[in-house]
């Protein structure tokens, strides 16, 4: 039988209450094998009885403004997310003929189907993949690159907006260290504090949304240490998801890698190995500057791999056997010990 199909998303999904069963398709549907319901990440099954909160019934097949499924007892735990997906199967099970009578009422549900499909499609293409908005440029954006190009690196895009793959040995080093939180919490209407399950770091890595809606940083919710402080309580039932990774160890890749900007007017950017490399430091030799360890060597192999430019001093105490000569700098207080370094220029006014 045909049934007009209204203008909606294929797609909706429900924070549960404790028990509840029954929820609502908001949108046309044709057969029970059209719908997805899923509890989580957890497809569950269809039953025209069923006996277990995994599986579901269906009523409203073939009926304008939709209906709704019935899950078995007993039914969902709060907070669980249940998600109801159109999926109609792609085929074609009516062929008209080349003449007699028209099939009319088969071509309205053809036809029904069709757009059906095609909200399928404005649901996935609008609101589930990443695509260009309306008023961006370029107009269109190049295939990413083939296999053999991308294999092994990170997708990004270029300063044309255009996608590239780039080299991702570095990143997938750095990566390596971080370990990925998704910490779930739910709302009692009173709670404004919240304890994560490991350390951000910074709020910068946090992921905040509370039923599906994004936070915003210090508006909505601040972070401390590992507990998260949300600006009012979240709502009874609401389901708030923190996604995160944690805070990442001292990076052990390249330092050209690394990127440095001193965010001063005129600056250009740089790689952190290039600003690293225009002064060499005795600390850079294995100086230790406690007064007790000799730190001879470290002076004079400082002073040969600089030799004419002359070499950081940072402010400590270092002990010298005998005497080192060289050209050696410093911006505040350096006590030799024991030994003599000539030529220690100290440059502080």
């Amino acid at each position: 039988m045909p049934i007009l199909i209204n203008d909606n998303t294929a797609r909706v999904q429900y924070v549960a209450t404790s028990g509840q069963t029954v929820f609502i398709v908001p949108y046309e549907f044709f057969e029970v094998g059209d719908l997805k319901v899923y509890n989580g990440s957890a497809l569950l099954t269809y039953n025209s009885s069923p006996s277990s909160a995994s599986q579901y019934s269906v009523t409203g097949a073939g009926v304008t403004g939709g209906g709704s499924i019935t899950l078995g007892s007993p039914g969902a735990t709060a907070g669980n997310i249940i998600t109801i997906v159109r999926d109609i199967p792609i085929k074609r099970i009516t062929d008209f003929p080349n003449a007699g009578p028209f099939n009319i009422q088969a071509l309205n549900a053809e036809l029904d189907k069709l757009t059906a499909v095609q909200q399928n499609l404005e649901t996935d293409l609008d609101n589930r993949v990443i695509r260009l908005s309306d008023s961006d440029t370029p107009n269109t954006l190049s295939a990413i690159p083939n296999k053999a190009a991308r294999q092994n690196k990170i997708l990004g895009f270029d300063a044309q907006g255009q996608p590239v793959a780039y080299d991702s040995a570095s990143f997938a080093t750095l990566a390596s260290y971080a370990t990925a939180f998704a910490d779930t919490f739910i709302g009692n209407g009173s709670t404004t504090t919240f304890t994560l399950s490991g350390d951000p770091v910074v709020i910068a890595n946090l992921d905040v949304s509370i039923n599906g809606v994004t936070q915003v940083p210090f508006t909505n919710y601040t972070l401390s240490g590992t507990t998260l402080t949300t600006a009012a309580a979240v709502p009874n039932g609401a389901v708030m998801l923190v996604k995160f990774k944690e805070g990442l160890p001292n990076y052990s890749g390249d330092s050209q890698d690394v990127r440095y900007n001193p965010s001063v007017s005129g600056s250009v950017q740089r790689s952190v190995k290039t600003k690293l490399k225009e002064t060499l430091s005795v600390k850079d030799f294995g100086a230790v500057g406690d007064g007790v360890t000799d730190d001879t060597t470290a002076f004079q192999n400082a002073w040969a791999a600089s030799n004419p430019q002359a070499v950081f001093v940072p402010s400590a105490s270092y002990k010298i056997t005998g005497t080192v000569t060289g050209k050696f700098y410093s911006f505040g207080a350096v006590t030799i010990v024991s030994g003599t370094v000539t030529s220690i220029t100290n440059l502080v006014p």
